[in-house]
């Protein structure tokens, strides 16, 4: 899958009409209201169609009815009404004493009313789930928890061991197996600010106060900012499958959208085909991710720039803040950017999601590896060991453990050779297997390592039928 240009959504969640039988029914998708949905007139089709979902399936509300004030779900709290009922820049703690109904209301992507918006509580559960344990395990993700940022300088204060005390809200894992994996833990408590009792010349309260109060606007529990050019997004599950603007502007053709003002969706429409600009919205700052990822760094406001600015204001930053270093052929863009990929080619399933465990840091969660799909270098002394282990163990498949990669992808090098020995820097020689002649790897004939691409070395533990087909139809290696 290559970059993807995709054109998303509004507030979260479904309009295929408040019927299953008839799409174009009156009350909210009246011609008056948000027109006909799925038409030139109206409001998008924010799941596919097939899931014959109904407005208040997913957003509540009541749908018989024709009055706005009736058919919309109000809000309840007072400072929510004195806020003309905007929620887009509240704190954890604050959305948390929202009305859910109104949450759900506003977005059904939101992870405290998720389970109704997309998961098992919703009306249209047939029994198959919905998306249940994707919400449960995306509300545990560290994309939700933010471990990593409040427990590592917690960790280097000397206030806490490593595993993960603290996340952005208290959450408990109740489906962890027993023996739990590296880097979980049980449950984590909610990061706030110390009490006003807690001692101010201590470097634990300025690391306590800190972090909850500057840390906290990038976890899928919150909105986020809101408040600049860049910043735009929504909460939970739309923070991603929900596509905004840089600048915040709906151009949605929902007659009832506000096309003027930020922040709303692009379009009332759920994507999983995810571009780096929608992951740039949080993901902006260093570690070769977000704007580095296509070469901008930050410059900030020194004087005699080396690269062109990128000529637009973004995350409360002027133009000049940010430069467009891979103008400059000695400071490219990531590779994969320049390939063509953006960052959902890899990053999926577990490594966005997660898998339900509350880990500490998302090394632990992130499952992607390079070899993946640029195969796996084995040195003698490791191929040798590996090999030992084929027949002294034979019931333990000890090659499946560190050859992760999908043998389409190997199959798909298979053509590129030439290439040098990541060990020693001798080119290394292409060689075939002598009974299994589809097998094509690399070998260093100074430091004795083999290069495989992915799933070779797991293919050439076994002898199949299929690979007897396979030499037969393979063409021979030069």
């Amino acid at each position: 899958m290559m970059r993807a240009i995709v054109f998303l959504s509004v507030l979260a969640a479904v309009a295929t009409g408040c019927s299953d039988d008839d799409p174009v029914v009156q009350s909210c998708e009246d011609q008056s209201c948000h027109g006909v949905s799925g038409t030139n007139t109206g409001i998008e089709l924010a799941h596919p169609a097939s899931a014959k979902l109904t407005c208040t399936d997913c957003h509540g509300g009541d749908g018989s009815v024709v009055d706005k004030d009736l058919a919309h779900v109000q809000p309840t709290a007072q400072f929510i009404i004195d806020r003309n009922g905007y929620i887009k820049n509240l704190s954890v703690n604050e959305l948390d004493m929202v009305n859910p109904a109104y949450l759900q209301f506003l977005n059904p992507g939101d992870y405290r009313v998720a389970e109704k918006g997309c998961g098992s509580q919703s009306p249209k559960n047939d029994g198959s789930g919905c998306h249940t344990q994707l919400v449960y395990n995306a509300q545990r993700s560290t994309m939700a928890t933010f471990t990593g940022h409040f427990n590592v300088p917690r960790f280097q204060a000397g206030m806490q061991d490593r595993p993960a005390v603290l996340g952005s809200r208290a959450l408990s894992d109740p489906q962890r197996p027993n023996p739990a994996p590296p880097g979980s833990v049980a449950s984590i408590a909610q990061a706030i600010p110390p009490g006003a009792t807690a001692p101010r010349d201590d470097i634990h309260t300025a690391m306590d106060n800190y972090l909850p109060k500057n840390c906290t606007h990038c976890h899928q529990w919150s909105y986020g900012r809101n408040d600049a050019r860049g910043n735009f997004r929504s909460s939970g599950c739309t923070a991603c499958h929900m596509y905004y603007n840089n600048d915040g502007i709906s151009l949605s053709k929902d007659p009832s959208a506000p096309q003027e003002i930020p922040p709303h969706p692009q379009e009332h429409t759920l994507t999983s085909a995810i571009n780096e600009t929608q992951c740039e919205h949080c993901h902006y700052q260093g570690a070769r991710i977000g704007l580095l990822y296509r070469g901008v760094i930050e410059w900030g406001v020194s004087e005699d720039p080396p690269f062109p600015n990128i000529g637009e204001s973004l995350h409360n930053h002027p133009p000049e803040f940010y430069l467009q270093a891979s103008a400059d052929s000695n400071h490219p863009a990531d590779l994969h950017y320049d390939a063509g990929m953006a960052c959902a080619d890899c990053h999926v399933g577990r490594d966005v999601h997660g898998d339900g465990r509350i880990y500490s840091t998302s090394k632990f969660q992130v499952a992607v590896r390079c070899e993946n799909c640029h195969g796996l270098f084995c040195s003698e002394a490791a191929l040798n060991s590996i090999q030992r282990a084929w027949f002294e163990s034979p019931g333990v498949k000890t090659e499946k453990d560190i050859d992760t990669g999908h043998t389409s992808t190997g199959r798909y090098f298979n053509e590129r050779g030439q290439i040098t020995c990541p060990s020693c820097g001798t080119w290394m020689d292409d060689v075939t297997v002598e009974d299994q002649t589809h097998i094509w790897f690399e070998h260093c004939s100074n430091c004795g390592g083999a290069f495989f691409d992915a799933g070779e070395l797991t293919d050439l533990r076994y002898k199949t039928l299929a690979d007897t087909v396979r030499d037969f139809v393979s063409p021979k290696r030069d």
